[in-house]
């Protein structure tokens, strides 16, 4: 049986991921962590990082006039897939 091994273009990517949401591009950041979770679904620091980007784009939707209600539905269903997702992995 083969051994499992980390995926070694993981690193780049989540360190683009961390990069585009320090410049406040956070879909451009959930773009490379689904990259990362497709391959890893347990990868720890992606999923660190998919919370604190998508708790970004949900306090970013509220401050936008209340915001698109539809879309922070959207943001809360994923923070709790993700947390629930954390407390697994």
């Amino acid at each position: 049986m083969r051994k499992w091994r980390p995926w070694r273009g993981s690193e780049s990517l989540l360190a683009s991921a961390i990069n585009h949401l320090k410049q406040q591009q956070p879909e451009k950041a959930l773009h490379f962590l689904e990259i990362i979770l497709a391959e890893d679904p347990s990868n720890q620091a992606a999923l660190e990082t998919r919370l604190s980007t998508l708790q970004f784009m949900l306090e970013r939707a509220k401050a936008d006039n209340g915001g698109n209600n539809y879309e922070k539905d959207y943001l809360r269903s994923r923070i709790a897939v993700t947390e629930q997702a954390l407390v697994g992995a």
